[in-house]
């Protein structure tokens, strides 16, 4: 649930950013008591002051009606105008008509018009010279740490390889998470899901260290592990009631990881196919 919250103060945060205004207008309660008493010699229009219900429900959801960029962990991008935000997920309407997505299938979260292309146009992309060699760059390292683990690495060999991943992986994510190319947004939520799955599993990994081989963990284990049963429906499926050993935990993360990784493989394969 940590992304949730996260996301959520994000949106809370991002959206008073973008109308600031609203929250200057309310008079304090208390200043206004004096002045009914010179009623009689002032107007009576300081009664008509406090907010409108409009404006009240400004306050309540101050991002309605904002312009908002999400993308979610398998790379799909969704851009148009916030409707609501309710039971852990954004309602958004865009030129295709309107979506509810659920906050945690996002990876990026963006408020503002950019990205947001005229009726009847498509967006308009600034691929980066060097994406490619970038993106090749990074996939590379991820198939090193697949190889170490298909090679059954040890603990120490397994946090050696993700501390190198980390490096390359968070550069290549820091430098095209903004992106307005949709092969670009979608291979850097792609890869920095995939990071996580394989931190996560390096987590995972600690919480067994001294225990016996079938250690099992729950949701109240960790963060960590209750973050990984709440996003994936499967694993949440496979720990029920009693919880999940930490192996199967750990391998089901990896697989997540690969998946995500074949994906970017096969977006940019088939970007470079059209060209």
């Amino acid at each position: 649930m940590n992304r949730v919250v996260i996301l959520l103060l994000l949106l809370s945060t991002a959206a008073a950013a973008t109308q600031p205004q609203h929250k200057t207008k309310h008079p304090a309660k208390h200043p206004s008591r004096p002045a009914a008493k010179q009623s009689t010699k002032r107007p009576p229009t300081h009664k008509t002051k406090p907010a409108a219900p409009e404006a009240k429900g400004a306050t309540t959801l101050p991002f309605v009606g904002s312009q908002i960029t999400l993308v979610t962990k398998d790379g799909k991008r969704t851009t148009g105008q916030v409707i609501d935000i309710s039971d852990g997920a954004i309602q958004v309407k865009s030129d295709s008509g309107q979506a509810i997505i659920p906050l945690e299938s996002l990876a990026s979260i963006s408020f503002g018009p950019t990205g947001v292309p005229a009726a009847g146009t498509a967006p308009a992309t600034s691929r980066h010279p060097n994406f490619t060699r970038d993106v090749e760059s990074v996939l590379s390292s991820f198939q090193e740490i697949e190889k170490a683990i298909e090679g059954g690495a040890d603990y120490t060999d397994y946090g050696r390889q993700l501390t190198g991943l980390r490096r390359v992986a968070e550069h290549f994510v820091n430098k095209y998470a903004g992106s307005d190319d949709e092969v670009e947004s979608r291979a850097t939520a792609l890869l920095s899901a995939a990071l996580t799955d394989y931190t996560w599993a390096r987590t995972v990994w600690t919480l067994k260290l001294g225990r016996t081989a079938t250690t099992t963990l729950t949701a109240s284990d960790s963060p960590v592990v209750a973050d990984a049963l709440d996003l994936y429906p499967d694993l949440r499926a496979q720990a029920g009631t009693t919880g999940i050993a930490a192996d199967k935990l750990i391998g089901g993360l990896w697989k997540k990881a690969v998946a995500d990784v074949d994906r970017t493989r096969k977006l940019v394969s088939d970007e470079a196919g059209r060209k």
